[in-house]
């Protein structure tokens, strides 16, 4: 039996095409016969990737053999999709983020039950984190289809570790901070990659607190328009221009950033188990992250939305920079790729 996955591989970068970018040789080495059918509308060459629609999509997977699918692209509307598929196929969703209680809490009520009852259609559920599971919990009938398995997938050694020359150049700095976003958006009305609160950050290290640091800003995608521009008016406003820098093309591996950076922040108001922070710790590099999710031990914590505590905690961290290195060189990250794979198997067997 075959394993169809749905989603997407780079380009466009984000954590979830970046952790199937990484899953598929991964399948590859294990023998399990896999194909991705890639739904972003970019073209791209890669091996097992068929790239397509998702209504095109769908009308193919109606045509397949019985297989596994395992879906990375959930809206509500989509479970009566799996559902319709799930008669065919067995069929797993992937939730890479808690966005998903917001989304499923928006169905009208006339047609909630109805959902609900599509999602528990389901064979398998994999959410990235504990806090997403509490949150899906009281919605799933039967707890057992219900994974943790985070995204983190190790990149392959040795692969794109050279910067881009904007990149390496903002090094010249005593501090190097990065981050990084899908795209812009808003999330409760706030900004919800916290990119407002990084650049009054840099601001006050740097004309406050004395401090030689700059900011490196993945945005693969700019999303926001309007927003984007309105952050770069901000930058300008506050004098930092030379010290933020946007990278709004895509890094080829993002770990070669968080490698040569002092400090990764994370400054979510809502969140999964992100990517960047694993790989920041994989790379030794120290992690500051709101506390919008539980984030670990290793894992320097903020009050979300609370600039003061993001500045305190910053400057603690940079100011202490060798002791928080040696701390975070004892984070153990597991390699997520077996989970999967049981899964994988225990359907083929039931198949």
């Amino acid at each position: 039996m075959k394993v169809m996955l749905v989603g997407s591989v780079p380009p466009i970068f984000g954590g979830v095409s970046v952790h199937l970018q990484r899953l598929l040789p991964q399948l590859a080495e294990r023998g399990i016969p896999h194909v991705l059918l890639d739904i972003s509308g970019t073209t791209k060459n890669a091996a097992n990737v068929i790239c397509t629609r998702w209504r095109k999509a769908v009308l193919r997977l109606l045509r397949e053999p019985r297989a596994i699918l395992h879906f990375h692209n959930f809206t509500p509307f989509n479970l009566l999709v799996y559902a319709l598929l799930g008669l065919r196929h067995r069929t797993i969703l992937s939730l890479h983020n808690t966005r998903f209680i917001d989304e499923l809490n928006g169905v009208p009520t006339p047609i909630r039950g109805l959902v609900v009852r599509m999602l528990n259609r389901l064979d398998a559920i994999i959410v990235s984190s504990d806090a997403a599971a509490e949150l899906l919990r009281p919605l799933v009938w039967d707890n057992g289809k219900l994974v943790v398995c985070p995204e983190f997938i190790p990149p392959a050694a040795g692969i794109h570790d050279e910067l881009p020359l904007d990149i390496a150049a903002l090094r010249r700095h005593r501090y190097l901070l990065a981050s990084t976003a899908f795209r812009l958006c808003f999330h409760q009305g706030q900004d919800a990659y916290g990119v407002d609160l990084l650049i009054d950050l840099v601001a006050a290290l740097v004309h406050q607190d004395g401090l030689d640091a700059a900011i490196v800003f993945l945005l693969p995608s700019i999303g926001d328009s309007r927003y984007f521009d309105f952050l770069q008016a901000r930058v300008r406003q506050v004098n930092i221009q030379d010290r933020f820098l946007f990278v709004t093309q895509p890094v080829a591996e993002a770990c070669a950033v968080w490698r040569q950076s002092d400090v990764v922040i994370r400054a979510t108001n809502t969140d999964g188990a992100p990517l960047s922070i694993k790989e920041a710790l994989w790379c030794g590099t120290p992690v500051i992250a709101s506390d919008c999710v539980p984030r670990g031990p290793h894992v320097v914590s903020f009050t979300t939305r609370d600039p003061a505590d993001l500045r305190a905690k910053t400057v603690q961290v940079l100011t202490h920079l060798k002791e928080h290195r040696t701390r975070v060189q004892n984070a153990s990250l597991e390699d997520n790729v077996q989970p999967l794979v049981d899964i994988y198997t225990r359907l083929m067997q039931n198949g």
